[in-house]
């Protein structure tokens, strides 16, 4: 007689009820997670409690394609992280105006280049931040 696979009788550790046993509490392990891994809050809003920091020495790159309708309150929210601080939105050859929405907020220090058709074999945002680097003539940013 051949033994059993999955374990030593209908109980045993392969047992479907028991992986069905410990799924469930896995799941109710992962609910019960205060910190909830799985919300991200990705929004970027000014500290009510700090002054406004000097940031000439940065520059954020922002990769943007069809995001017309959130790029002006991305911009704001930018803007208000402190003085000084630099944004390049490099647009994706966007269709539905996110050029002009991002031009439309009117930020200090905002620049906007032309979008440039993507080249066979490179992906959008990848394609968007070499361009940049390539505009610094392959410098490549340096830390403030």
């Amino acid at each position: 007689m051949r033994p059993r696979l999955g374990g030593s009788g209908p109980q045993g550790p392969g047992s479907p009820n028991l992986v069905s046993l410990a799924a469930a509490r896995l799941r109710l392990a992962v609910l019960a997670v205060p910190w909830k891994p799985w919300s991200a809050r990705e929004r970027l809003e000014p500290s009510p409690d700090s002054s406004s920091p000097d940031l000439s020495g940065v520059t954020a790159l922002i990769p943007a394609r069809n995001e017309a309708a959130v790029i002006g309150e991305t911009l704001a929210a930018l803007a208000a992280q402190g003085e000084g601080l630099r944004a390049v939105e490099v647009d994706g050859q966007s269709l539905d105006g996110t050029e002009e929405a991002a031009l439309a907020v009117g930020m200090e220090g905002l620049e906007v280049p032309a979008g440039q058709p993507l080249p066979y074999g490179w992906t959008g945002k990848m394609w968007a931040l070499a361009r940049r680097v390539k505009a610094r003539g392959g410098r490549k940013p340096t830390p403030a």
